[in-house]
């Protein structure tokens, strides 16, 4: 009888093409050659924050800059990295992206750039939002206010290898 394929069997095809793609991204970001894929990124005065590759040829790639990404910045990123990808060898879809709010800070550049904003750090037993003063190598500190409006603010010195999450506050005045 003809072999079915049933749910399992094309799951397992998509995670094996997922991980063969995984492994091509993998090689071609560690390459020191003209496939780096943060090259584009530099060369756009950007930084690469995450790479995402998902079981079904879903490449999604969050990139930032310093002083904020416009869109002809995505769209010559989006077209430098998808030149140096094949499409003869396997079908993919690449997604470039800025990291929206609702993702946690990833890398030290985003916490430079978010200088002066406020943040919410999770630890294991604790959060803490305060406005982002100083970010130092392996540390930042936080401004926290009191239950007071009269007190005056904490500052707070974070450990990186302290903070389990941490996101961009979104505050309305």
């Amino acid at each position: 009888p003809p072999r079915r394929w049933g749910i399992r069997s094309c799951w397992r095809a998509r995670t094996a093409r997922a991980a063969r793609r995984k492994r091509q991204l993998s090689l071609w970001r560690h390459d020191s050659g003209s496939g780096n894929i943060a090259q584009p990124t530099v060369e756009n005065n950007a930084f690469l924050v995450e790479l995402e590759v998902k079981p079904n040829n879903v490449i999604i790639a969050y990139v930032d800059a310093d002083e904020g990404l416009s869109m002809d910045q995505i769209k010559m990123i989006n077209r430098k990295i998808e030149s140096e990808l094949d499409r003869d060898v396997e079908d993919f879809n690449l997604t470039v992206s800025s990291p929206d709010l609702n993702r946690p800070l990833k890398i030290w550049r985003q916490y430079k750039k978010n200088v002066g904003r406020f943040l919410k750090v999770k630890f294991e037993d604790r959060q803490v939002e305060g406005k982002l003063e100083k970010v130092e190598q392996d540390f930042l500190v936080l401004s926290v206010p009191q239950k007071k409006k009269s007190a005056p603010h904490v500052e707070t010195e974070i450990q990186f290898a302290d903070i389990v999450e941490a996101k961009v506050a979104i505050r309305f005045k």
